[in-house]
């Protein structure tokens, strides 16, 4: 990696968070509920070519960190080889965003110049996907909670699949709401693909992937400044919840353990409560985006957060 100027790295930087909040507010700005420009329901961000995270907005505490991970299983699932430019796709079910079938991911890749940089998403609750109610604190069976969709193209080369939406609208009491909160999540990810090809015309790919590679080594180097500077060793803790939404008179256990290392840190959820019957159980998408949260807040919680932030983490969750 050629010597990046420290005024350039510290252009790119800004110009890709700055990119993320116009995604925060293109959603706020267009969306059609209250769950989402009230509640703030929603998350948003921009990925590297792998899926790791390169900045977010400010959003929903607990989806911030669900992203990467849940981008990097669509992938997965989807191959690499069947992303294509200005394909936008669109997923619900928990194996893949980490919630609960409401709460809907947008993501859509960047290409410059038929290379891969990266992707724009963003996830928010839609105020009904055809669950047994709009937000069953009861159920039983993931089924029960709304349409479960897979990672599938939206708008495939950038044309909308009209048969995807009229499934999506026809399993929703509110079809005209929700389809206009996919549409803003839609509009935010379009957004960010636009801004993003400006840099790398301006910088170029390969410019700006060598500043993203140095923004995510000095994000790591702050996180493992942190810990060499901490009490090493092993805390375990643990707390109930009340019950489970089905079982009143069960309590549920979490357990936890941290192990703070010079070099690291590992989150051990062993000794937790097995899945229980009703919905309290946690994807590990999410568990990641705790974990993430918890060791960003005890490390460097003044700087942005970025990929290199979490390379010092692992999570244990059976």
């Amino acid at each position: 990696m050629a010597s990046i100027s420290p005024i350039t790295l510290a252009v790119v930087r800004n110009n890709l968070m700055s990119t993320a909040r116009e995604m925060r507010e293109t959603i706020l700005r267009t969306s059609v509920s209250t769950i989402i420009y009230e509640d703030f329901d929603f998350a948003c961000g921009i990925l590297d070519w792998d899926g790791g995270l390169l900045t977010e907005a400010s959003g929903l505490t607990l989806f911030m960190g669900t992203l990467p991970v849940a981008i990097k299983k669509c992938v997965e699932t989807i191959g690499i080889e069947n992303v294509t430019e200005d394909d936008i796709f669109f997923a619900t079910t928990p194996l893949y965003t980490g919630s609960h079938p409401p709460e809907g991911m947008v993501f859509a890749p960047i290409f410059h110049e038929n290379k891969l940089f990266g992707y724009a998403a963003d996830k928010g609750h839609l105020v009904d996907f055809g669950g047994k109610e709009p937000y069953p604190t009861d159920s039983t069976d993931p089924f029960q909670e709304g349409l479960r969709i897979p990672p599938v193209k939206l708008y495939p080369k950038g044309k909308l699949n009209q048969e995807i939406k009229s499934i999506l609208m026809y399993n929703s009491r509110a079809p005209e709401i929700i389809w206009g909160e996919i549409q803003a999540q839609v509009g935010a990810a379009i957004t960010a693909r636009e801004r993003v090809k400006k840099l790398l015309d301006k910088y170029g790919f390969e410019l700006v992937s060598d500043c993203v590679r140095e923004i995510n080594n000095i994000a790591e180097r702050e996180t493992r400044e942190a810990l060499a500077v901490m009490p090493h060793g092993t805390w375990t803790g643990e707390d109930m919840c009340d019950y489970d939404g089905i079982n009143k008179n069960k309590p549920i256990k979490i357990k936890m353990s941290f192990t703070v290392e010079k070099e690291g840190m590992v989150i051990d959820y062993t000794g937790s409560d097995e899945q229980q019957q009703g919905p309290m159980n946690v994807p590990i998408i999410s568990t990641i985006s705790g974990s993430r949260l918890m060791l960003k807040l005890i490390t460097a919680p003044g700087t942005s957060a970025h990929e290199g932030s979490f390379r010092p983490l692992e999570v244990i969750a059976p």
